[in-house]
This record gives C-alpha cells, structure tokens and sequence, in this order.
C-alpha cells in the first residue's frame, strides 16, 4: 500500500530534487507505455500517488521508492540519479531494452544471447555469431 506522506512543506531538500525525481518516474512510465492506473496497480496503491509523485506535490518514502523502481524495472538508483549528470553510454541503452522485454524468461534469454555474443568477440574471434531466435521455452 502507498502511504500517505507529508507534502513539500519542508525545506531541508530542495523541491528541485524531487521534481527531478518526478521526471525520471514519468520517463520510465511512458517508456514502458504504462498510465499512472496500470503502474498503480502493479505497487497496489491509487494512481493519484503516481501523479502526485509525477508532479512533485508528494514526497516519496525509501520504501516507496523500491516498489517503484521494481515496478518500473529499473534500479532505484535510475530514479535517484539523473541522467544528466552522469553521460550515458551504449550500455545504459542496452540495459534499458533488456528492461522492456515482457517477462524475466525472455531477459534471461536475451542475456545469455548477448553474454555469448560479447564471449565470441573478447575471445578473439572479433565476429559475431548467428543470433537463434529467442525462445525461452526451447531447451537447447
């Protein structure tokens, strides 16, 4: 359940802060093509919280913000840190996708995919390998 908590009217963390934090929560939802109801359903807690987080005029707990992160897939990290202070690279982009896909069957397939592709070109082969398709429920 997401708590009721106090609203912004403490001044020891600037509301930047949290309207940065906002923004990041929004940017995920809308990259995994979720409304504020569907991703309230997921943490169990009324969308108005989503929106309210969303919008800065609520602040949200430590415990919040892992649900959150877990609902969304992504670190929590990811919503603490701004990507504008740190430069992205190829690998947050690739993490992000990983991300995306529908269920942790398909994540782990993709990685093992990747991790083999990464395997054959350190190793000196420098040339990728045919890609299966990826088909969690094959065996090998």
């Amino acid at each position: 359940m997401c708590h009721r908590a106090a609203g912004m009217e403490h001044d020891d963390e600037p509301r930047e802060t949290y309207e940065a934090i906002g923004r990041r929560i929004r940017a995920r939802r809308e990259a995994l093509g979720l409304v504020t109801r569907e991703l309230g359903a997921r943490m169990g807690c009324n969308h108005s919280a989503i929106v309210k987080w969303e919008g800065a005029s609520r602040r949200i707990s430590l415990k919040e913000l892992l649900r959150l992160a877990r609902s969304l897939r992504v670190q929590p990290g990811a919503l603490l840190d701004a990507p504008e202070d740190r430069p992205r690279d190829s690998g947050d982009e690739a993490a992000d996708l990983v991300r995306q896909l529908p269920d942790d069957d398909l994540r782990r397939a993709f990685v093992a995919a990747l991790r083999a592709q990464v395997q054959a070109v350190t190793s000196g082969g420098r040339h990728l390998r045919p890609v299966p398709a990826l088909d969690p429920t094959e065996e090998d």
